[in-house]
């Protein structure tokens, strides 16, 4: 059985035919794999499985119960299995999603581009989210729900429908026609919107970190932290992993919206009003855990990484810059001039920022935070 393990996320490829031929076996190695390979997320690709017997299914059940709570779905299952599967209420167990209808994208050309996928215009009044190869279905999967969960909440997000496979190795999100453009993309077009554009930006996250979450709509982001903290509580000095633990935890008192990743190619104009793609990191927690986002995505990544902006927003340093600065006038609700009265230059020349070193200090301090979980998970 063919195996893919890449970041939390375990997948394995089941035979055509499980029954008690080969149940015994399968159970045993499905068994190694996930001892060997230890995940998050465990997945059970159905591709190639056209007949699944009783034995089969209390092969599977075994593999679930031994993970011990941890999330297995079955995905790429056909029509004749789902029902195998809904008759016996294995449904209810696992989470299934059926066989995927496959697209080409051959002759379009994308009409935006993310960190981590393409959205092109389908007909019918569709878009299409291409992810990039090596992302895996689960994380398509998991932005699909947050998606919804994050629509039913009142945030300002795309209708998701469906997911399918494009070409042999990536996969995509159908969603509702969006009509307009990403912020990166408006300034790409037009470089003399950047100001009014990012102060109304600014203003937009200041109202989505107004809106209050019920516990259980959405997952928490200091619990998603804490998590990644157990993970790597072995592989770091335990005063770094309680300095980092005490910097998640000192974030207390606000369970507002986050988006988690909310950087100039995720937010849309549509009408004249914003829409936010790319849900997979949301959650509810603290504003700092956004800022901190957007902050990195526009200052500090590049600072390590020279480049990173024009080559992932086609946006320069100094642009970039500029556009933080303003942004964060416009979420604190500052006047968007410099000191002198004059308002601020095109290119970013001249923009102050706000002079607050504490501000400045803690979101580099969450950074750095992010991106030592990151390094070692």
């Amino acid at each position: 059985m063919e195996v893919t393990v890449k970041d939390n996320n375990v997948s394995v490829v089941l035979p055509e035919r499980i029954s008690e031929v080969n149940a015994g076996e399968v159970n045993e190695e499905l068994n190694r794999v996930f001892s060997e390979h230890k995940g998050e997320n465990y997945a059970l690709d159905c591709a190639e499985l056209e007949y699944i017997s009783s034995s089969g299914l209390r092969a599977i059940l075994n593999v679930q119960k031994k993970l011990h709570g941890h999330k297995v779905i079955l995905y790429n299952v056909s029509r004749a299995v789902n029902e195998i599967l809904e008759m016996t209420g294995f449904d209810n167990i696992f989470s299934i999603y059926k066989r995927m209808k496959q697209i080409s994208i051959e002759g379009k050309k994308a009409v935006s581009s993310g960190i981590n996928g393409d959205l092109y215009r389908l007909e019918h009044d569709m878009m299409l989210k291409v992810y990039r190869r090596g992302i895996s279905i689960t994380d398509v999967e998991n932005e699909r729900e947050m998606s919804k969960k994050a629509l039913v909440c009142g945030i300002p997000t795309a209708i998701s429908f469906s997911t399918v496979k494009v070409g042999e190795d990536r996969y995509g999100i159908i969603f509702e026609n969006i009509k307009g453009e990403s912020i990166a993309d408006i300034i790409k077009k037009d470089p003399t919107e950047w100001i009014e554009l990012s102060y109304r930006w600014g203003r937009f996250v200041k109202s989505l970190h107004d809106i209050s979450i019920e516990a259980g709509l959405l997952p928490s982001i200091k619990d998603r932290y804490r998590g990644w903290l157990d993970e790597i509580k072995d592989r770091a000095p335990m005063g770094e992993i309680t300095s980092m633990r005490n910097l998640v935890d000192s974030a207390e008192g606000s369970n507002t919206f986050i988006h988690g990743d909310m950087n100039p190619c995720n937010v849309f104009l549509v009408d004249d009003e914003f829409l936010i793609m790319d849900m997979a990191s949301c959650g509810y927690g603290h504003p700092i855990f956004d800022l901190q986002a957007i902050y990195a995505s526009l200052v500090t990544i590049e600072l390590d990484n020279e480049g990173y902006t024009e080559k992932t927003f086609g946006l320069d340093k100094k642009k970039c810059i500029g556009l933080w600065n303003t942004f964060l006038r416009g979420y604190l609700g500052a006047a968007v001039t410099t000191p002198g009265g004059s308002i601020l230059g095109e290119n970013g020349e001249g923009v102050e920022a706000i002079s607050d070193k504490k501000l400045s200090l803690l979101l580099t301090q969450y950074y750095i935070l992010k991106e030592k979980l990151i390094n070692n998970l």
